[in-house]
């Protein structure tokens, strides 16, 4: 009987000790289970729903918003639109808005040049991107926007005109040495026919000088019979001037045709003088209008101003053209109108944000500067239908790249 409750006692103790045994490896396992799948499941990464707007500022500024890309603009108008030259500004402004409204995807900025902040307006032009610049005016406007477009490297349409509401001429303004200038002008005027070219030296400095040597020697290296003449600044230009007209209309006028030019370098009012005296020498008094000969005018307000940098009278040659008419000039919104219907007919062929307008550039042909040199500019192509701008026929020999250029150096 006691042997019974004896091993009945054992087998109760070794029951609940197997009972405890299981339930706390059971729960081991668990744990140890446990940590293992921890250390196999990698760490879910916490997303986050904010979007912030804001950076963070390099001085610790909380407000501080980081700079978005600058929408660059195409065209850049610099014009004064109040003051003397108020009033051709706004004309001008409203000209090129009414043409470069049938363009799409153009974008045009309009700058302010009164109290001629030019460099200013041309350094707000440029940090805006403006890829192509319309500008000046007033002749400290345009020789200020053609050395700061110079300067900021980019292109530039520069405008001169008078108080009266008058446009003197434009430009397509680039780097170009003298002697460049001077072989694109000759170019020009023996592919229009001209074979005999008299330049004209009429200011006191030396510039107008060197100039008119550049422009006879390129002309006669090309091909032509230049003859210089020297007219000084002094109380007999008159009778100089008068018997100069009569030396080249000589015993037979009909001979004086449009195989010949005149090249007039110096200060607008020489320039004015010297047609005038030229006129009462008799030499439009020609028999046929169309044996006029051309005459291509330096108003060189450009010449002789050091301060204006590489400004010079071939500048102002290829500047204003002026053929026939002596010193007639057309009213400004023909001229710009149909300078500004151009501008338009070749943006619409091309892709104006293409490389900062470099299709413009080449659309408006003989824009491309000569190999080696940034060059000057010219303007070629078909003609705008209507009133067609004899004083930009010039530059359609600007910047022309030379086939003789190879073998001059520049002695600037």
């Amino acid at each position: 009987m006691r042997l019974i409750h004896c091993l009945v006692l054992v087998f109760v103790f070794f029951s609940v000790e197997a009972l405890a045994k299981p339930s706390e490896s059971i729960l081991s396992k668990i744990l140890r289970s446990s940590e293992e799948d921890l250390e196999e499941i990698p760490p879910t990464p916490i997303e986050d729903d904010t979007e912030p707007n804001e950076a963070e500022a390099p001085n610790g500024d909380e407000t501080y918003i980081e700079d978005t890309e600058v929408v660059k603009a195409d065209l850049c108008l610099l014009l004064p639109l109040s003051g003397q030259y108020g009033h051709i500004g706004q004309s001008v402004r409203s000209i090129f808005d009414r043409a470069f409204s049938v363009l799409e995807g153009v974008k045009v900025e309009v700058f302010d040049t009164k109290g001629v902040q030019v460099q200013q307006a041309v350094q707000s032009a440029s940090q805006a991107g403006c890829a192509f610049l319309i500008g000046g005016l007033g002749d400290k406007e345009a020789l200020a926007v053609a050395n700061a477009a110079d300067q900021a490297r980019i292109p530039a349409l520069i405008l001169s005109g008078e108080s009266d509401g008058r446009v003197r001429g434009a430009v397509i303004w680039g780097r170009a040495s003298r002697y460049d200038k001077a072989l694109v002008l000759a170019q020009y005027l023996l592919e229009k026919g001209v074979t005999n070219a008299w330049t004209v030296s009429a200011c006191s400095t030396n510039l107008c000088m060197a100039e008119a040597k550049a422009f006879t020697n390129a002309f006669l290296k090309l091909g032509g019979q230049p003859k210089m003449v020297d007219i000084d600044e002094d109380s007999e230009m008159q009778n100089e001037v008068s018997q100069f007209a009569k030396s080249v209309i000589g015993p037979t006028p009909e001979k004086a045709c449009s195989s010949r030019a005149f090249v007039i370098l110096g200060s607008i009012q020489n320039a004015r003088r010297v047609l005038g005296f030229m006129e009462f020498g008799g030499l439009f008094a020609l028999p046929k209008p169309s044996c006029k000969p051309p005459i291509v005018v330096a108003q060189a307000s450009w010449a002789g101003q050091p301060e204006l940098g590489r400004t010079t009278a071939l500048d102002g040659a290829v500047y204003s053209a002026i053929k026939f008419q002596g010193v007639h000039q057309s009213s400004l919104q023909a001229e710009l109108a149909d300078l500004a219907d151009l501008l338009v007919a070749a943006i619409q062929k091309d892709n104006l944000r293409d490389e900062n307008m470099r299709y413009l550039i080449q659309t408006l042909r003989g824009m491309e500067p000569v190999p080696g040199r940034s060059g000057m500019l010219r303007i070629e192509g078909d003609k705008v239908t209507g009133q067609n701008l004899e004083i930009f026929e010039i530059q359609r020999g600007v910047g022309r790249p030379i086939s003789a250029e190879a073998e001059w150096t520049n002695s600037d």
